[in-house]
């Protein structure tokens, strides 16, 4: 936002919100492919360009809102700006939110799929897991088993939730790409220094 806001008298709205528009892209392009092993640092750095890119956009988009707006109108047009902002952003959340819900039912019903006795891999991971728990916890082979299979169903739970939050931010990514022809449609005024000091 300070960034934003000393170059925003210098430099076309225009540009900006490229700026914006690229670093915010960068920063989703990088959660596709997050997975439970991803470092903190990794998500730390794709949050901070997601973050610098959305301030370029809110100072860019403002200014050019209020840029060619008469005096007398100022005060509606803050309101009317505020208003599209904010249920704006509550429908992004409620799309974003519908979404992931499906998308994690979805992938949780294809990941389950291979959960059965008829699959080895599952098999195999099942008995070491039920032995595993049967010396650590002193539990009886048949509930042993049980909560091995509770615990490999969660499991099948946390990667699907993983998936869903990938397929949000290639969804979001798409919607972003979408706004980058709109560019050159936005009206601006014209970049000027701000003025020295004394003047």
């Amino acid at each position: 936002m300070p960034v934003a806001g000393r170059i925003v008298h210098r430099i076309n709205g225009r540009w900006i919100l490229v700026g914006g528009l690229t670093f915010m892209f960068l920063g989703m392009r990088m959660f596709w492919s997050i997975d439970l092993t991803s470092t903190f640092w990794y998500l730390a750095t794709a949050r901070f360009l997601q973050g610098f890119g959305v301030g370029f956009l809110f100072i860019s988009v403002a200014a050019a809102a209020y840029s060619t707006m008469p005096a007398e109108h100022m005060g509606q047009a803050t309101g009317l700006y505020n208003l599209v902002r904010n249920e704006a952003g509550s429908i992004g959340i409620a799309l974003a939110s519908t979404l992931l819900a499906n998308r994690a039912q979805f992938h949780q019903g294809r990941l389950v799929e291979g959960l059965n006795p008829f699959n080895p891999i599952y098999s195999g991971r099942l008995h070491a897991a039920g032995r595993l728990l049967s010396r650590a916890a002193a539990l009886d082979p048949g509930s042993a088993r049980a909560v091995a299979v509770g615990l490999l169903y969660r499991q099948a739970q946390v990667q699907a939730t993983v998936m869903a939050y990938i397929d949000v931010f290639v969804f979001m990514t798409g919607v972003l790409v979408l706004f980058f022809p709109l560019i050159p449609l936005l009206r601006t005024a014209a970049a000027k220094a701000p003025p020295a000091a004394g003047e």
